[in-house]
């Protein structure tokens, strides 16, 4: 299960422990409430990877691939096996 944010601790989450935002918020029907850390914005985006496409361009802007790619992109290659 893909975690694409925490946070809180013993006393930080509305169970009294950690709050995350996973693919149980993420592959949510719409419609339907979510406790998760995000409050709702990662919400039923239908997988995590689109969550966290959302994730990145909240942070970075709508043209982050355009503005950082060549950054991210040999992290990529070398997370991969040197492919990509």
């Amino acid at each position: 299960m893909a975690t694409i944010m925490s946070g809180g601790g013993a006393m930080g989450g509305p169970n009294g422990g950690d709050r995350r935002c996973d693919d149980k918020c993420h592959s949510a029907k719409p419609g339907t409430r979510c406790d998760c850390i995000c409050d709702g914005r990662y919400h039923a985006r239908g997988s995590s990877e689109a969550a966290q496409e959302q994730l990145t361009k909240d942070w970075l802007g709508e043209d982050w691939r355009e503005q950082y790619g060549e950054l991210v992109r040999p992290a990529v290659q070398q997370a991969l096996g040197g492919a990509a």
